[in-house]
């Protein structure tokens, strides 16, 4: 629930691949702390302005309320086909 209120802030999210984090991605829109240990990588603020664009753009298409009730229409009709 942290990352879906940090996405609906239109923050970068930094998380590690485990677990459901990994379901978040849904448009290279996640910035995973092992590739930044891995790579040495350098955060400028034009690349935070990309994934903060990037997570707005994930958040408003796939988690947000409505993103919700229309993925639960979508379901139900499945459901009662």
């Amino acid at each position: 629930i942290a990352t879906l209120e940090a996405m609906s802030q239109n923050s970068m999210i930094i998380l590690s691949k485990t677990g459901g984090n990994i379901d978040f991605n849904k448009d290279n829109n996640i910035f995973y702390a092992d590739d930044y240990q891995a790579n040495d990588f350098k955060f400028t603020s034009n690349l935070i302005d990309v994934y903060k664009e990037k997570t707005r753009y994930v958040f408003n298409n796939f988690f947000s309320k409505e993103a919700f009730i229309n993925q639960y229409v979508v379901l139900i009709d499945k459901f009662m086909s």
